[in-house]
């Protein structure tokens, strides 16, 4: 089960990096960042991150750590 504290986080990410593209190609305006390619490139990056973010598996859970320390 996905943590509910990364999807939001990855989303969120999301979101932000296709503001960022949007600007950086110029179809969002109104902003010092329309038409500067870098933040197009920066957005699409912050998208890739959130959905590895959301979409890749966290670690594998120890079933006997949770036991505590053996004597």
């Amino acid at each position: 089960m996905k943590s509910p504290i990364r999807i939001a986080l990855g989303a969120v990410a999301i979101v932000i990096g296709l503001v960022w593209f949007f600007q950086g190609i110029g179809r969002l305006a109104g902003s010092p960042m329309t038409g500067v390619g870098f933040w197009a490139w920066a957005g699409a990056a912050l998208v890739i991150i959130g959905l590895l973010v959301i979409f890749r598996p966290g670690r594998p859970r120890d079933p006997d750590a949770s036991e505590g320390p053996t004597p």
